[in-house]
This record gives C-alpha cells, sequence and structure tokens, in this order.
C-alpha cells in the first residue's frame, strides 16, 4: 500500500512533486480536447499525459472519499458509537474505497511515467551529474612508496577433533527452530485506524521497542515480542478507547 494511513497524496515515486495545479490546466468540466496545446488529434505521449491525468482526477476522488469515512468513523468511536450500524457501513465502505484506491495504483504503475518531454504536469526526476571528472589520471603508487606486507611467523594451532560438534549443532537448531515457533505463535492485535494513530504507535513503540506494526487492509496489525507485551499493549489500547481486533492463535 501507498504511504502510511492515507495523510498524504500517494501516488507511485514518478509522481513525487509532479501535482502543479491540475484544475488550472484541466478542470473536470473540460475534455481532452480542451487541453492547453492539443489539437483534434493526439500523440501517443499527449495520449499518456492526458490519461495519467485521468487517472490522477480518479485517485483524488476516491482518497477523498476515503479520508472522509475515516473521520466520520473517528467521530462515532468519539460519541460511542463505534459499534453501531453505520459505523459498520461507514467501515465496509471505507474498505470498498481503498481496494479501489489499490487497483488505481497498479494501473497508474503500470503506465509509467509521463513520456512527455518537459511536462509541467509530470516533471521527470533530475538527472544528478556526477562530480568525478572521466579525464582525471589514474596515478599508480610507486613499489617503493607502497607498505610492505610483513609476515608473521605463528606456530600454526593443533586442530582436535570435538565428536560432540554434530550434537551441538543440532540443539542449536532446535533452540532457534523454538523461539521463531514461539514469536509466530503470537496472535496479532488489529487496531482500527483513526486520526491519532501515530501517536499511539508512537507510544506503544516506546514502551514496547520490539513490536512490529504494518498495515492490513485498513487495520494497523500490531505483532508483540512476548505475551505479556501483547497483554500490555491490549491493556494500554484499553485505556485510550481504541477499537481493536485480535486474531486467532496460529498454528
Amino acid at each position: 500500500m501507498s504511504g502510511e494511513g492515507r495523510s498524504g497524496r500517494s501516488t507511485p515515486s514518478f509522481w513525487d512533486g509532479s501535482q502543479i495545479s491540475i484544475d488550472s490546466q484541466h478542470s473536470p468540466s473540460s475534455n481532452s480536447n480542451s487541453f492547453i496545446g492539443f489539437g483534434s488529434s493526439h500523440t501517443p505521449e499527449q495520449k499518456t499525459c492526458l490519461l495519467l491525468m485521468e487517472k490522477d482526477s480518479q485517485w483524488a476522488s476516491l482518497d477523498s472519499n476515503y479520508k472522509s469515512c475515516i473521520s466520520q468513523i473517528d467521530a462515532l468511536h468519539q460519541a460511542g458509537q463505534g459499534n453501531s450500524a453505520i459505523c459498520t457501513r461507514l467501515t465496509l465502505t471505507r474498505s470498498k474505497y481503498q481496494d479501489q484506491i489499490e487497483l488505481l495504483e497498479d494501473e497508474i504503475y503500470r503506465i509509467g511515467p509521463c513520456p512527455k518531454l518537459r511536462c509541467l504536469l509530470h516533471p521527470r526526476e533530475t538527472q544528478v551529474r556526477s562530480t568525478c571528472s572521466s579525464n582525471e589520471k589514474f596515478t599508480v603508487v610507486s613499489p617503493k612508496k607502497a607498505a610492505k606486507i610483513c609476515k608473521i611467523n605463528a606456530t600454526p594451532e593443533i586442530q582436535l577433533e570435538n565428536k560432540f560438534d554434530n550434537l551441538m549443532e543440532v540443539d542449536k537448531q532446535n533452540d532457534q527452530a523454538e523461539v521463531k515457533k514461539s514469536v509466530n505463535d503470537i496472535p496479532a492485535i488489529n487496531l482500527l485506524m483513526d486520526s491519532n494513530y501515530n501517536l499511539t504507535l508512537q507510544e506503544i513503540a516506546n514502551k514496547f521497542p520490539k513490536t512490529t506494526n504494518k498495515l492490513v487492509k485498513g487495520f494497523i496489525s500490531i505483532t508483540a515480542d512476548t505475551e505479556e507485551n501483547r497483554t500490555n499493549i491490549i491493556n494500554y489500547l484499553k485505556k485510550q478507547t481504541k477499537n481493536t481486533c485480535s486474531q486467532k492463535t496460529r498454528r
């Protein structure tokens, strides 16, 4: 998913810094023929540019609806109506918008960057010039000035075979497998996103540094390193009146 929590525009990386007043040159009420500098027939580069503009307009509309759902859900939770039918419908609507945004971002990624040179709406990344000159001469250090490698006449150590090495290696592998299994058996905590979720995650990270977080279908999946820390995180979220949903234990 692009961006964390959808707090800002999350178009692909090749659009970074390229949102230059699209509405000033292409409004929703205008058609493709009204674009400045374009005639009745468009080149393939111009068609791609127009297609990217259309996708960006669709993305902006979906993103606005998505954020509106989050704001309404947050307001309902603050009013103590987090389990109401309206809140449930808004949650489903938010998930629908999120899926549509992900599909649209995949389409934009497949289209690729704008092929037009010096496009004001989709400027390309500036190529960084190398500071190393190819005309610089490569100087070889004289053998007299080069550092000499001193040989160390150390007595070789006697290698003794340990018959229990194989058994010790098996024990180490078993211990590592047990540790990995115990970590994977700890179910994750699904935190519903709200306007203050960043502050909540920062507080959890400060109290439980080994906790991992990731965004899964509109929820923030929080995984603790121990069962004790998981219980403490749940208690902390309850005190903060946060809406959570715990996963079942993995097998």
